[in-house]
């Protein structure tokens, strides 16, 4: 069975707007990570298909998590 990196960004995202208890708008994390709003919208959207280094580092620190808690593989049927 072929295998596909997903992301949790949205997920985790999520958990800290709980943890905070307010919403955190996709702004205010590129304005906290220094990332380009393409770059966002593609992680939100789960449309990843270059993981760069960089970025992911950004937004672990931002969210506060590990590589395992934002990057997963998941199985696919096709």
């Amino acid at each position: 069975m072929p295998v596909q990196v997903s992301n949790r960004f949205r997920l985790l995202l999520a958990e800290k707007e709980t943890r905070e208890k307010r919403h955190i708008p996709l702004k205010e994390v590129q304005r906290a990570t220094g990332m380009a709003w393409t770059t966002l919208q593609h992680w939100a959207n789960n449309d990843v298909t270059r993981f760069d280094v960089p970025v992911i580092a950004a937004l672990c620190e931002y969210l506060d998590c590990e590589v395992g808690d934002l990057l997963v593989l998941e199985q696919r049927d096709h």
